[in-house]
This record gives C-alpha cells, structure tokens and sequence, in this order.
C-alpha cells in the first residue's frame, strides 16, 4: 500500500520470488563495498537480483533503448518489468544530466566522495 511516497514496497513488488525480497537485498558493509567496487570495475554483481538490473542497464545504455522483442521478453520472464526498464532509464538518464551539469558547472566534488584513482577537483 502506498501512501504517495515513494518507498521500498514501491521498488520490491510482491511478484519476486521468496529468494529476492527486500530483506535478501539488504547488504552487509562489507558487501556493499564490493559490489559497489564491481559495479565501477563492470564486472558482474554477485547479487543475482543487482546483476539482473547492472545486465539490463549495459543494455539499455549500450542499444539506447532498443531492446529487440526477444531482449524484452527475457528481461520480463526474469522478472524485469517493463515498468521497472523505465526507471532504469529514468535513472541513466538522471546521471547523465546531473553529471553533464556538474561537469559545465566544474563542481567540486566532496573528497571523501572521489574515486581513489580520480584526482581531479571536477565531477568526473
């Protein structure tokens, strides 16, 4: 039930299968960082319900939202809505206007938030 605000039952629907529910997706420290670190690397998530979204966001990125019917239909039969396609691309499409402004804008980012490799004083 929603009570127009956005929350977790609003990301995590009741159709995903007993394995992947809300609390299967909370991660311990330790593990976020290195699934965070995988997801800067590209290498495949360990969570098979994050590797799902990382697969079908490459996706979406790499054919700019032309997914082949059959691409779909995997995608949907993985338990990817199509609802849930369109916030992955709401999301692409957040990161790339906010990191095209802050890069016009040459914001300087936070030092605890910069990669160990990035010394640049601009977003990246």
């Amino acid at each position: 039930m929603s009570d127009g605000r956005a929350g977790t039952a609003d990301f995590f629907p009741a159709r995903l299968p007993k394995r992947l529910n809300e609390e299967s997706l909370m991660l311990e420290p330790s593990t976020l960082f290195l699934t965070l670190a995988a997801m800067r690397e590209g290498r495949p998530m360990s969570h098979p319900r994050h590797a799902l979204v990382q697969r079908a966001a490459k996706r979406l990125w790499d054919t700019q939202g032309r997914l082949s019917e059959e691409e779909l239909k995997t995608f949907n039969d993985e338990r990817l809505s199509t609802a849930e396609l369109l916030e992955i691309i709401s999301v692409i499409g957040w990161y790339v206007t906010s990191t095209l402004t802050n890069n016009l804008a040459r914001t300087e980012i936070d030092p605890e938030f910069l990669y160990q490799q990035d010394d640049r004083d601009v977003a990246a």
